[in-house]
C-alpha cells in the first residue's frame, strides 16, 4: 500500500494543477508598497517592490517606470535593486529606466525594489495637499506599458511608452496589476482608497486590489463618511463637514449610474466604490477618476447636487470611467478620446433614457454651448488629437470631450440603440482588463451595423484607413473552441484579400492570405485575445478581435468538428477571472475517478488478505 500512496500524491498534484491553470496567458505585475506618511511635513517614505514577469514579445535589458510625482520636484530615489542586486537607474523627466543585471527572457520574472521619498506639493488637486486633504493620485513609480505589434497598430512605436509629463489632461498610460499597500500615517486620519480594506489598526491600513490600473488614496482628518449598498457594491462618500449635502449627492449619483450601467452594459467590476472630496485651486480640475476611487473638487461640491446639476453630471462622468479607462484601458496621452469622449456621452445618454427632460438642457450646457464658445477662440481639430496637441485645457476639453461626444451621438443616431448597445457590450467583453486602440474600437462599431460609418469617422478623425467610400467587412471562420494543436483560420470579406495578420495577445503569430494555420501549442492554456488585421486589393484595412480559449496540449478525446462561423466567445474578458478548458475538467475527472477506483480496489484487496491470513 505504501507504493500506491506515493502514486496517489502525484495524481492529486496533477489534478489540482489542472484546476488552477491560469486563464489569461499574461501574469500581471504585482506591487507591494509599504508607505509612511508624515502628515505634519507632507512627506511620504515608501518601499515599493514589483514582481515583474516579462510578458512582452522581446527579451529585456531594462524596465521602464513612469514617475509622475517627479514632475513637481519632490521625488527622491534612495535605492534601487533587482533580485537584491543594487542597480543605478537613469531618470529623464518623469521616465525612470531601471537596468536589469542580466537579460530577462520572455516569460521570466524579476523582483524590482525601489526606496523613495515624496515631498507632497502644497497645491491640492489630484496629487497634493490643501485644506487638510492629501490626495495621492499617480504618486508611486508605475510600470510603463510595453507596446507589441497589436498596440502599435494605432501608429505608435513598439517598445516602452516613454511619455514626458504634462499638466494637460490625464498624461497617464497604465496596465492592470495587483496591489498590496500598507499605509501608516503619523496622526489619526480617514483614508479613501482604491482596493479593499484587509485590516485597520490605529494609524495603519492594509489594502489590497486585483486587476486595477492605478492605486490612489485621499487622506484627511476632516473627512465625514456616508455609505450605501448598491446592488452588492459598497459605495462610500468622503466629504468635508461643511459639505454634507455633497456627500448625499455623491451617493445618489453613484446609485443611479451603477444601476443603469449594470443594465445597459455590464455590472460594476469591483466590490466597492469611494467618492472623495479634494481641494483644488484650479477651476479646470474638477474631478479625477481612479479604479474604485473618484475625486470631486470642493469648488464643485459646494454647488447643488440635484438631478440636472453640473455636480450630478460630473459624478456620473467620473463613474463612467470605471468601465472606460479603468476596465477597458487606453493610451490616455495619444488617444485620450477613447475614454473621455465616451465618459462624456454616456451620462447624457443616461439622462435621455432615464430622465428625458434633462437631456436637452444637459446637451446644451455640457456640449453645445462650451464647444461654440471654444470655436470662437480656437481652431477646430480632429478628435484623435493627443494631449500634446493643445496649449490649454479649454481647447483640449472642447475637442476631445465635446466634439468626441458629438461623434458618439452621430454614431448612436446612425446605428440605433440596440446595435450600439451590443457593440459596447462586445467592447467591454473583448478588452476588459486589457488595452484597446482607436482602430480596434472603430472597426468593432462597424462590424455591428450595416450602416456605413466611414463618412462619420472621416468628419471627426484623421485616420486614412477610413477614407474609402465603403468599409471592408470581414468574417472569421475557425474550426473549434477551445483551440488544440494546429488551428486553421479562414477569413471571408466583401473584397479580395491580399494579406491577413494574426496577432495573439500582443504578438504577431502569422501572416498570410485568407487561409492561415496557427499552432496553439505556442500558447499557454486559457483565454487569449486574437486580433486579425485584414487588407484587401483596394488597400482597405479592417481589424477584428476575438476571444479564444486554448486547451492544454492533451490529445483531444473527440474528432475535430467541421469548420463553422466563429461566434465571439461568451467567456469572460481577459485579466478579470479564470476560465478553464472543458478538456481540463475532463482530465481532472478522469484522474480523480482512476485514483478513487485504484484506492478502493487496493483497500478491498488488503482487507481480504487480512481476513484470509
Amino acid at each position: 500500500m505504501k507504493v500506491w500512496r506515493w502514486l496517489f500524491i502525484p495524481l492529486l498534484v496533477i489534478a489540482f494543477s489542472v484546476m488552477s491553470a491560469p486563464a489569461w496567458a499574461q501574469t500581471p505585475p504585482q506591487y507591494s508598497i509599504d508607505a509612511y506618511l508624515d502628515w505634519e511635513n507632507a512627506t511620504l517614505n515608501a518601499q515599493e517592490t514589483l514582481l515583474f514577469t516579462n510578458n512582452t514579445p522581446d527579451p529585456l535589458s531594462s524596465v521602464v517606470f513612469q514617475v509622475h510625482s517627479a514632475a513637481y520636484g519632490g521625488f527622491t530615489l534612495y535605492d534601487a535593486r533587482v533580485n537584491d542586486i543594487k542597480v543605478i537607474p537613469q531618470q529623464e523627466n518623469t521616465v525612470l529606466e531601471v537596468p536589469l543585471p542580466q537579460i530577462l527572457a520572455r516569460g521570466k520574472s524579476a523582483t524590482i525594489a525601489l526606496t523613495f521619498q515624496l515631498q507632497i506639493p502644497h497645491q491640492g488637486g489630484r496629487y497634493g495637499v490643501a485644506e487638510r486633504i492629501i490626495t495621492l493620485g499617480n504618486w508611486y513609480p508605475v510600470l510603463a506599458p510595453y507596446r507589441g505589434p497589436r498596440l502599435a497598430l494605432a501608429g505608435a512605436p513598439e517598445g516602452w511608452a516613454r511619455y514626458p509629463h504634462t499638466e494637460m489632461g490625464d498624461p497617464f498610460f497604465t496596465q492592470v496589476a495587483d496591489y498590496k499597500v500598507a499605509l501608516t500615517t503619523s496622526s489619526a486620519a480617514t483614508v479613501a482608497h482604491t482596493g479593499n480594506l484587509v485590516s485597520h489598526q490605529e494609524n495603519t491600513w492594509n489594502l489590497e486590489a486585483q486587476g486595477v490600473r492605478d492605486f490612489a488614496l485621499a487622506i484627511s482628518p476632516r473627512y465625514q463618511i456616508q455609505s450605501r449598498l448598491v446592488a452588492g457594491v459598497e459605495v462610500t462618500a468622503y466629504y468635508l463637514p461643511e459639505h454634507t449635502a455633497a456627500g448625499e449627492a455623491y451617493l445618489e449619483a453613484a446609485e443611479d449610474m451603477l444601476l443603469w450601467m449594470a443594465d445597459y452594459l455590464e455590472p460594476y467590476p469591483y466590490p466597492s466604490l469611494a467618492i472623495a472630496e479634494m481641494s483644488t485651486p484650479s477651476t479646470s480640475i474638477v474631478g479625477q477618476e481612479y479604479p474604485q476611487l473618484v475625486f470631486i473638487s470642493s469648488a464643485t461640491s459646494q454647488q447643488s447636487g440635484s438631478k440636472g446639476s453640473y455636480l450630478n453630471y460630473l459624478i456620473l462622468h467620473e463613474i463612467a470611467h470605471q468601465w472606460f479607462y479603468s476596465l477597458v484601458g487606453n493610451d490616455q496621452v495619444y488617444e485620450p478620446w477613447l475614454d473621455e469622449a465616451l465618459a462624456t456621452w454616456l451620462p447624457l445618454h443616461w439622462a435621455r433614457t432615464q430622465y428625458p427632460y434633462l437631456f436637452a438642457g444637459w446637451w446644451q450646457s455640457v456640449v453645445s454651448r462650451p464647444l461654440a464658445s471654444a470655436r470662437e477662440i480656437y481652431d477646430d481639430r480632429p478628435v484623435d488629437s493627443s494631449i500634446y496637441d493643445f496649449a490649454n485645457e479649454d481647447h483640449y476639453f472642447a475637442i476631445v470631450y465635446r466634439r468626441g461626444a458629438q461623434f458618439w451621438e452621430e454614431v448612436y443616431q446612425t446605428m440605433g440603440e440596440e446595435s450600439l448597445q451590443r457593440a459596447l457590450k462586445d467592447y467591454l467583453r473583448l478588452f476588459g482588463g486589457n488595452i484597446t486602440t482607436s482602430p480596434a474600437l472603430l472597426d468593432l462599431l462597424q462590424s455591428h451595423t450595416e450602416a456605413n460609418l466611414n463618412p462619420i469617422i472621416r468628419r471627426f478623425f484623421t485616420y486614412t484607413r477610413y477614407q474609402a467610400v465603403e468599409p471592408l467587412r470581414v468574417e472569421l471562420v475557425n474550426p473549434i473552441d477551445p483551440w488544440s494543436g494546429t488551428v486553421p483560420i479562414i477569413v471571408f470579406a466583401n473584397s479580395p484579400i491580399i494579406e491577413v495578420k494574426a496577432l495573439v495577445d500582443d504578438e504577431l503569430l502569422a501572416i498570410g492570405n485568407e487561409k492561415l494555420t496557427l499552432d496553439s501549442r505556442q500558447l499557454s492554456p486559457g483565454q487569449h485575445l486574437l486580433t486579425l488585421v485584414v487588407r484587401d486589393l483596394q488597400g482597405r484595412r479592417a481589424e477584428r478581435a476575438y476571444l479564444v480559449n486554448v486547451s492544454p496540449t492533451y490529445p483531444s478525446p473527440t474528432a475535430t468538428p467541421s469548420p463553422s462561423i466563429a461566434k465571439v466567445s461568451d467567456g469572460v474578458s481577459p485579466g478579470r477571472t479564470n476560465s478553464y478548458s472543458p478538456w481540463g475538467y475532463a482530465l481532472l475527472g478522469g484522474l480523480v475517478l482512476t485514483t478513487l477506483v485504484t484506492w478502493v480496489f487496493l483497500t478491498a484487496t488488503k482487507e481480504a488478505r487480512n481476513g484470509l491470513f
